[in-house]
């Protein structure tokens, strides 16, 4: 059997535990630098990867861009350039929010900071307490995995983007902007499914653009 990298050259040239065994990870998954390559990207997105099989398998069908497979990735292993993440490498002055005086954490940036907990609440979907995995967020009822897998990661990149814009830009997005904007990459990224899978998607979207203007 060929080894990690010898079957994934450029994932494992990303690896931040270049000398951990492969014990390590696949209790632990991969441990990967911010920012892939193109064709980093490509091996995560489209790979037989070590780590939890459940996890692999919803990303590996996850019909959406590259880009947000491999940010769905990195958002589930807490590798995303969050303020803690950048102030535990020495690249940020503090580890501070910028809506709130927390640690800008991944749990914190997602699901526990106001601005994120608003966006779930108007959904009515619970979020678990302590540690958990993006894939363990409980399916709404009558909805499929893969449909609400793809709802997920818009609704991720929307709150993603939003706090983008207010770190660099400093402007602020309400709950109902974020879910517009979640909707609006639904969208777009709808074209990625087959014909059939559409409608139960678009049921969704507009279940989402409702609680945008409640």
């Amino acid at each position: 059997m060929p080894s990690f990298a010898t079957r994934f050259p450029a994932l494992f040239s990303h690896s931040a535990r270049q000398h951990a065994s492969v014990a390590s990870v696949v209790t632990q998954g991969l441990d990967l630098q911010a920012r892939l390559t193109t064709v980093a990207g490509a091996e995560l997105a489209t790979g037989h990867l070590p780590g939890s099989p459940p996890r692999q398998l919803r990303l590996c069908c996850l019909r959406t861009p590259t880009k947000v497979k491999i940010f769905m990735y990195l958002v589930d292993i807490d590798r995303l350039s969050t303020r803690a993440n950048l102030f535990y490498k020495g690249c940020a002055p503090s580890d501070g929010c910028a809506a709130r005086p927390l640690p800008e954490t991944g749990r914190h940036l997602f699901f526990d900071c106001p601005r994120a907990a608003a966006v779930w609440n108007r959904l009515d979907v619970p979020i678990p307490a302590g540690s958990f995995s993006l894939w363990d967020l409980p399916v709404p009822a009558s909805t499929s995995l893969s449909t609400w897998s793809f709802i997920l990661a818009a609704i991720l990149w929307s709150i993603w983007k939003s706090r983008n814009n207010l770190v660099f830009n400093g402007v602020s997005h309400s709950t109902g902007s974020t879910l517009r904007r979640a909707g609006d990459g639904i969208a777009v990224w709808r074209w990625w499914l087959r014909p059939a899978d559409r409608a139960p998607l678009d049921s969704l979207r507009a279940f989402i653009l409702a609680r945008a203007v409640t």
